[in-house]
């Protein structure tokens, strides 16, 4: 067991499985409940969610393996890195960053420090 950037342990098979429970799961479609209407092109979409299911897949295995947050912070930098976010419109990639902090929060990870605004918005705010 880790602690988390806050002191707080996080089990790694508790971590393991809320990743687990995130993958295979449609992000970018529309969500009713919101204003998001999700990544039209289906193409396009099952992309994504591929891109953000072997972010899933590494973050679990990570965790797993007993990572520490700032190697899975890492490890969502890489994978962030493989959304375009020149080529997503502000609603999409503010979807992308939601579910990276998904994966954070099964992490116990409660600050990217800076990372999702630096690729969100070019900086941090």
């Amino acid at each position: 067991m880790e602690l988390t950037q806050q002191g707080t342990a996080m089990p790694h098979q508790a971590a393991a499985e809320c990743l687990s429970r995130l993958m295979g799961q449609d992000h970018f479609a529309g969500d009713p409940a919101t204003i998001y209407t999700g990544v039209h092109d289906p193409r396009e979409r099952l992309a994504m969610n591929a891109r953000f299911d072997r972010a899933l897949a590494a973050l679990r295995d990570a965790a797993r393996d007993g990572a520490t947050p700032r190697t899975c912070l890492d490890l969502i930098d890489r994978h962030l890195a493989g959304f375009a976010r020149v080529e997503l419109d502000t609603e999409d990639a503010e979807r992308v960053a939601e579910c990276f902090e998904m994966a954070m929060d099964c992490l116990g990870i409660e600050s990217s420090e800076g990372m999702l605004n630096r690729w969100l918005y070019g900086f941090d705010l």
